[in-house]
C-alpha cells in the first residue's frame, strides 16, 4: 500500500460477498507488452511445476472448472491454439497426457 495511493484502489461491496472486494486497475502499455509476450512464448517462460499450477490455477479461475469427484480439471478455450499450448505444457511439466 505505500507504493500504490488508496485513493487510485477502487472498492465495491456486494451482497454476494462476504467483505470489501478490491479492484485494481493497470494502464501501462509496457505490462501489455510484456503479458502478451510472455502469451505468444507460453512454453518457453513457464519451466517448472510450480509455475506450470499457477497458470493452470490462473485459466480455470478464468474460464474452467475443477471436478473434485472424479479428479478433473475443464477448462474452455475459445481456439484450438490455446487449447494445444496449454496440451504441450501439462505433457511436458506435469507429466499426463489431457483430453
Amino acid at each position: 500500500m505505500k507504493l500504490i495511493p488508496p485513493v487510485n484502489i477502487k472498492f465495491y461491496c456486494n451482497k454476494k460477498l462476504l467483505g470489501v472486494h478490491y479492484i485494481v486497475y493497470v494502464n501501462s502499455r509496457s505490462l501489455k507488452r510484456l503479458i502478451n509476450n510472455v502469451a505468444r512464448d507460453l512454453l518457453n517462460y513457464i519451466t517448472d511445476k510450480e509455475d506450470a499450477l499457477s497458470y493452470l490455477a490462473g485459466r480455470t479461475d478464468g474460464d474452467g472448472s475443477i471436478d473434485f469427484n472424479k479428479i478433473r480439471l475443464r477448462i474452455a478455450y475459445s481456439n484450438i491454439n490455446e487449447a494445444l499450448i496449454d496440451a504441450r505444457l501439462i505433457r511436458n511439466i506435469i507429466g499426463t497426457d489431457p483430453k
